[in-house]
C-alpha cells in the first residue's frame, strides 16, 4: 500500500474525500487482490475499463488489500472506509467550494536567513476579525492548511506588548489595529505552533512583506519574549537595542530622568541587562543599583550619563554581554539571570525603584 503515494492525499485532505470514491454497489476488481506490486500497466489497463480518477484506483486497490490481508470480505472494507468519508464530508463541509488548502509555512523548513526573506505568497492567509491587545488577534482562515483552524486565537511570536491596562498597552494596539486595516494578514508558522493556553504561535505577516512582529519591536511598542527561542531570536534582540527607524509613530514623551528596563538577554555563560532612557535630558546613573529575584545586588560604576533616547548594557557572566551591544559596562563575571525566567529591579542613587522586567516562568 505504501507505495500507492496518493492514497495518503486521498484520506488526508478534505477536498479529495468524494463519494464518487466509494459508490454503494462497489466491488474492487478481483485483479487488484495482491497488485501490490503491479506497475503502471496495470494501472493503464483499469483505467481504460472503469475510467476511474487515479484517486479512485488507489482507493480501490487499497480497499482489496487491505480486506485480503485482513480477512474481511471488501463489503466490510467498504463500509469502514464509507464511515471515514462521511466524517471527512462533514469537516470539508465548513470549507469553500475553491479552497485548495496549501502547506503550513514554515521558517525554519524554510531556511529563512532573515525574516524579510519570506515570501507572503506561500503562507497561509487570514482576516483579523478582533484584537485583544497589541500581541494577540483573532483571525478567521478561510482555507486552513493542516493544524490550524477556521477560527484562531493567534499569539504574534517572539514578543510581549504591555497587558490591556497597563502603560503602552493602547498605543501597542493602536498600531497593529492601523498597520492591518481592513486588508488580510499572513501568516508563517517556527517549530512550535501553541503555547500553553493553546492559542496559535505565528509570524504576522502584511501584504506588502512587512513583519507585524517586528515592527512593533523595532518601534518600542514590543520587547522580545525571552521565555522561550524563537528562529527570528537574534534579529528581535538586535531591533531591540537599535534606535527606532523614523518612520515610527511618536510616543508620548516620558518624564525627564525616566530610565527603564528594556530587555534581560540570556544565553548560558553570557548575558547582559539593557537600559534606556526614554527622556530627552541626559540622565546620571552611576551609582545606580540592579537587584534580581534573589536579592543580588549590584551598582553601576562612575559613568558618563545616558543620553536621551539611547541604551546601556550592563554585562555580567564569564563571556560578558551577548553579542556587541554599545555602550556597555561590565558588572561583575558571575551570572545573575536566571535560565528559566528572572526579575530585574532599577533602582536610582536615592534608592527609588524606577524600573523593573521579568521574563520566562518569572512573569
Amino acid at each position: 500500500v505504501a507505495e500507492h503515494q496518493p492514497l495518503a492525499t486521498l484520506f488526508l485532505s478534505n477536498s479529495q474525500l468524494d463519494v464518487e470514491l466509494l459508490p454503494a454497489d462497489a466491488e474492487p476488481d478481483a485483479s487488484f487482490v495482491g497488485a501490490a506490486g503491479g506497475g503502471h500497466d496495470d494501472q493503464t489497463q483499469h483505467q481504460d475499463q472503469h475510467q476511474p480518477t487515479w484517486q479512485t484506483y488507489s482507493a480501490h486497490r487499497f480497499l482489496a488489500i487491505l480486506a485480503a490481508m485482513s480477512g474481511y470480505s471488501s463489503r466490510v472494507v467498504h463500509g469502514l472506509v464509507a464511515v471515514l468519508s462521511t466524517v471527512g464530508a462533514v469537516i470539508a463541509a465548513g470549507q469553500p467550494a475553491n479552497c485548495s488548502p496549501g502547506m503550513v509555512y514554515d521558517v525554519t523548513v524554510a531556511g529563512l536567513r532573515h525574516y524579510a526573506d519570506a515570501e507572503v505568497a506561500g503562507m497561509t492567509r487570514a482576516i483579523v476579525t478582533r484584537l485583544v491587545d497589541g500581541d494577540t488577534i483573532w483571525v478567521r482562515i478561510p482555507c486552513p492548511p493542516p493544524g490550524p483552524s477556521a477560527e484562531e486565537k493567534v499569539r504574534l511570536m517572539g514578543l510581549d506588548t504591555p497587558e490591556v491596562g497597563q502603560p503602552g498597552a493602547a498605543d501597542a494596539t493602536e498600531f497593529v489595529r492601523r498597520s492591518i486595516g481592513a486588508d488580510p494578514v499572513y501568516l508563517a508558522f517556527d517549530f512550535r505552533r501553541r503555547d500553553r493556553f493553546d492559542r496559535l504561535l505565528a509570524y504576522v505577516y502584511l501584504a506588502d512583506g512587512t513583519l507585524l512582529n517586528a515592527r512593533l519591536i523595532e518601534c518600542r511598542l514590543a520587547q522580545p519574549f525571552r521565555g522561550d527561542v524563537n528562529h527570528f531570536s537574534n534579529h528581535f534582540e538586535r531591533l531591540a537595542a537599535e534606535p527606532p527607524p523614523a518612520d515610527c509613530p511618536p510616543t508620548v514623551p516620558a518624564p525627564p530622568g525616566t530610565v527603564v528596563i528594556v530587555a534581560i538577554v540570556n544565553k548560558g555563560s553570557a548575558e547582559h541587562i539593557l537600559l534606556r532612557n526614554d527622556s530627552h535630558e541626559p540622565v546620571e546613573v552611576s551609582r545606580w543599583r540592579l537587584r534580581d529575584d534573589d536579592d543580588t545586588d549590584l551598582v553601576i560604576p562612575n559613568i558618563d550619563p545616558l543620553p536621551p533616547r539611547e541604551t546601556l548594557a550592563l554585562c555580567s557572566g564569564r563571556d560578558g554581554c551577548v553579542g556587541d551591544p554599545r555602550p556597555r559596562v561590565t558588572l561583575t563575571m558571575e551570572n545573575i539571570w536566571g535560565n528559566r525566567g528572572d526579575i530585574g529591579f532599577l533602582y536610582d542613587a536615592s534608592g527609588t525603584e524606577v524600573s523593573s522586567f521579568c521574563y520566562g516562568n518569572a512573569c
